[in-house]
């Protein structure tokens, strides 16, 4: 599960239930605080919706939520797990993954995984699926 940096005291107690495998209390509260826009607690809903923990497993619900936090830029969920395969999808949120992770480890396996993805891609579809990620990289910037 991921952090927030200056947890809340909602998100603490959400972790703590986490690891007493109270998933179902993690979820309620983390559900809270995803629908209040918290980028890493919508990656933890989508992982609990992943992978069945407190909730009947839903990969639909897991891809909605991993693509909300996706979308601020939150790079765990930029990898794209539990998402239909588009190969220019994939390789535009590892591309933002890659640019976004804050240790050198997470960003080359970030890297490693955009250029798997890019062997099954002819040039100029790499180069379409880069024009998008680029952008975002520089909006995010500002």
């Amino acid at each position: 599960m991921a952090a927030t940096d200056g947890r809340s005291i909602l998100s603490t107690r959400a972790f703590a239930a986490a690891e007493r495998k109270d998933y179902a209390t993690a979820l309620r509260i983390w559900i809270r605080l995803a629908e209040q826009g918290d980028a890493a607690s919508q990656y933890n809903v989508a992982q609990l919706y992943y992978s069945g923990r407190g909730v009947a497993q839903n990969l639909a619900a897991a891809a909605g939520w991993y693509r909300r936090a996706a979308e601020q830029g939150f790079p765990d969920a930029q990898l794209g797990r539990g998402v239909p395969q588009d190969l220019m999808e994939a390789y535009q949120w590892l591309e933002l993954a890659a640019d976004t992770f804050a240790t050198e480890e997470q960003r080359d396996r970030a890297v490693r995984a955009r250029d798997l993805i890019a062997l099954r891609m002819v040039p100029e579809q790499i180069a379409r699926a880069r024009r998008p990620a680029r952008n975002r990289i520089a909006e995010q910037g500002q």
